[in-house]
């Protein structure tokens, strides 16, 4: 889900440039330097994937990881996605610098979501168990999928209306070519955390049952 740059007008970039920055200035706050080979893992994760592009309109599709970022680095994940989505924009020119600001909270906001839901089952003690970990972070992935495609479609249709007309149109494509994405990010989040908690738990920021939740 890169934006391409004109797209959108000096407003919105203005404004959404703006909410990069303050996900940015939140997410490096406190940061320790521990945190940082995790991070700089999960970002390298996040470029790979969204190289694996399907060009559709004015955008893209390709894999997302927003729930498995939130999962892993929690408020970090702006650090991630921002850095991720700059050096594709630099590199393979991926989306665009312009539409940066827009990217980022895009891809940035469902991985909050992601990580404040789980944060909350935590407190619930809803979550008990390794296979329990395993299917919610699976439906965390597919749900930061669809949070992603909707603000998505909804960004493009408030900056041109054209975006939504026709059975055909852009957005109608985008909704449809990401139904795959939701499935795979779904298996895909699920298999990934499920294997971490069982080699390396210590890059989960949390624990279960009758331990305090630390996320």
């Amino acid at each position: 889900m890169h934006l391409s740059d004109g797209i959108l007008n000096i407003q919105t970039v203005a404004v959404t440039s703006a909410a990069a920055g303050g996900m940015l200035i939140y997410a490096l706050k406190g940061m320790k330097e521990d945190e940082i080979p995790k991070v700089s893992l999960a970002t390298a994760a996040f470029f790979t994937a969204a190289l694996i592009s399907i060009p559709i309109g004015p955008s893209s599709v390709h894999p997302f990881l927003g729930g498995m970022i939130g999962i892993l680095l929690g408020r970090r994940s702006a650090v991630a996605v921002f850095t991720g989505l700059l050096l594709q924009a630099l590199f393979f020119q991926s989306g665009g610098l312009t539409t940066l600001g827009l990217n980022t909270v895009i891809m940035t906001l469902p991985a909050l979501i992601s990580s404040c839901l789980l944060r909350k089952l935590l407190l619930r003690k809803l979550v008990r168990t390794d296979k329990h970990l395993a299917l919610i972070s699976g439906l965390l992935g597919a749900l930061s999928v669809i949070l992603g495609v909707s603000t998505f479609a909804l960004v493009l249709y408030l900056s041109n209306s054209i975006y939504s007309e026709g059975v055909l149109s852009a957005i109608h494509l985008l909704l449809l070519a990401h139904i795959p994405v939701i499935i795979f990010e779904g298996f895909m989040t699920t298999a990934v955390i499920g294997f971490i908690k069982k080699t390396r738990p210590g890059f989960l920021p949390l624990t279960y049952g009758t331990e305090q939740e630390t996320l």
